[in-house]
């Protein structure tokens, strides 16, 4: 007796271990109830545009309501207009025009737009009217001093390669010195003409510059000073490029041979020696004198070739071309080989100081003359 009592009182103190640690298990609190989870403060706006924020464990948004058509009024077309924050309108009585938009949510909250169905009219915007175009300022009527004016519109003139602005200046002075700036800087004195009482000058200094002579046969050769700014101009013209050309188109005899003469001498060679006897501007030279002689003295002095007298067509210069250029070099007889045979024995006979050799010249004045240098 005493036994089963003992063996029914371990079986209930047993049971109630059990039940103790089974209401202790159930009433301790699960992990996901220490941490509470906090939102973002986010908001959506649906089609209908009521606005749904974040919810639940997973902080997803809140399902939008299910969006009901808004009724058309009878009458009016059935199509639609998608606002900017993603709601649909329709047309309303009794305009049928289209229901405005909801007002933009306030600040602080940002919204995710639920983009409306491709089948849905978007909104249409107009495209901007065209802004009045702007009337075109005159950048130097910001001046009030009148010279300060002219000098504007001289250096708009140049800057925008147009002499005619030059016309926007009513005092006549002003005028006539804006034009002579832009002869001088565009090089052109044709332009010397609307200069007035500085004309003069002003053909003066742009012939100093001038390049292209084409500009000098435009010059008005109305007067005798305006002829002599066009012969100016292209002697200017040929001293800048060293060309002949300009000076051939030259007027006056005197200022023609000059020219030639400058570029001839300037140049220093052959062929601008060569320029001096085309069109024979000086006439027959003086022998043993005159700048065809010299010029070509001064080739020979140097090249030291002595072949080059050859291209004199004038006896007497051609010999004097031989016998300076020989005595001035000191040159040896070896030298007069490229000569023509009268000349090669004129040459030799000077450098070796041989009279006897001129006996060999056939050409009776040159032999005369090759005798006449011993006597």
């Amino acid at each position: 007796m005493e036994r089963e009592a003992l063996i029914l009182i371990s079986i209930s103190a047993i049971l109630l271990a059990i039940i103790a640690i089974v209401v202790m298990l159930v009433m301790q609190p699960s992990g996901e109830d220490h941490e509470q989870i906090a939102c973002t403060m986010e908001a959506r706006i649906c089609p209908d545009g009521s606005a749904v924020g974040r919810a639940g464990p997973n902080c997803e948004f809140t399902p939008c309501p299910i969006e009901t058509p808004p009724a058309v009024p009878a009458g009016c077309p059935e199509d639609t207009m998608v606002c900017p924050d993603g709601t649909v309108v329709v047309r309303v009585a009794p305009s049928c025009g289209f229901a405005p938009c909801p007002e933009t949510p306030s600040a602080g909250i940002t919204t995710d737009v639920i983009t409306p169905p491709a089948d849905e009219t978007p909104l249409i915007e107009l495209p901007a009217a065209d802004a009045p175009a702007e009337e075109e300022t005159d950048p130097c009527s910001i001046w009030n001093s009148s010279n300060k004016i002219a000098e504007c519109y001289s250096l708009l003139a140049q800057e925008n390669n147009d002499p005619e602005t030059c016309e926007k200046i009513t005092i006549k002075n002003y005028k006539e010195e804006c034009y002579r700036g832009y002869a001088s800087y565009a090089k052109d004195p044709s332009l010397c003409v609307k200069t007035g009482s500085a004309e003069s000058d002003c053909f003066k200094k742009v012939n100093l510059q001038v390049m292209n002579y084409t500009y000098c046969l435009s010059i008005q050769k109305d007067t005798s000073e305006r002829q002599l700014a066009y012969d100016g101009c292209l002697a200017g013209a040929a001293k800048n490029t060293l060309t002949d050309d300009p000076c051939r188109l030259i007027s006056h005899f005197g200022r023609r041979s000059d020219c030639v003469e400058y570029v001839a001498f300037e140049l220093g060679t052959l062929d601008g020696c060569l320029m001096l006897l085309e069109e024979d501007l000086w006439g027959p030279a003086i022998v043993c004198s005159g700048t065809e002689i010299d010029c070509f003295r001064a080739v020979v002095n140097d090249t030291r070739d002595i072949s080059v007298c050859s291209n004199l067509d004038y006896g007497w210069n051609k010999n004097c071309c031989v016998y300076y250029g020989v005595t001035d070099l000191d040159l040896s007889s070896s030298r007069c080989a490229a000569l023509d045979m009268d000349d090669e024995y004129l040459c030799r006979a000077i450098a070796d100081n041989e009279k006897e050799l001129c006996a060999q010249i056939r050409d009776e004045d040159e032999h005369d003359w090759c005798e006449g240098l011993w006597e």
